[in-house]
């Protein structure tokens, strides 16, 4: 896994799990399992790291919305993937923290 790939997935699972206030480059390094200078390199400010966490996830919520073999969804998969949301709260949580972030800066 590619090391930026590695601070986006660990941004991501910061984010969710506790919340925009603990979204630093300290707890995301440290979740990540590098050295915070390699983190800085890749983004050098926070919120280069939220703006890159948010594309990332308009870029999955796109993938998600793709069925097998990068069909269009059909009503069937959209009613899964409505009830995914729904029962992984991933996409509230998202959301919610976004939204704090953008009224925090």
């Amino acid at each position: 896994m590619k090391t930026k790939d590695k601070i986006l997935n660990a941004a991501l699972d910061v984010l969710l799990q506790e919340g925009f206030p603990a979204l630093t480059q300290t707890r995301v390094a440290e979740v990540a399992g590098i050295r915070q200078g390699l983190l800085t390199y890749h983004f050098p400010k926070r919120m280069d790291l939220l703006t890159a966490v948010v594309d990332e996830s308009k870029r999955r919520m796109a993938e998600a919305r793709l069925g097998p073999n990068n069909e269009p969804l059909t009503l069937a998969s959209l009613k899964e993937l409505m009830i995914h949301f729904t029962v992984n709260k991933t996409f509230p949580r998202l959301m919610l923290a976004v939204t704090a972030a953008a009224d925090d800066d």
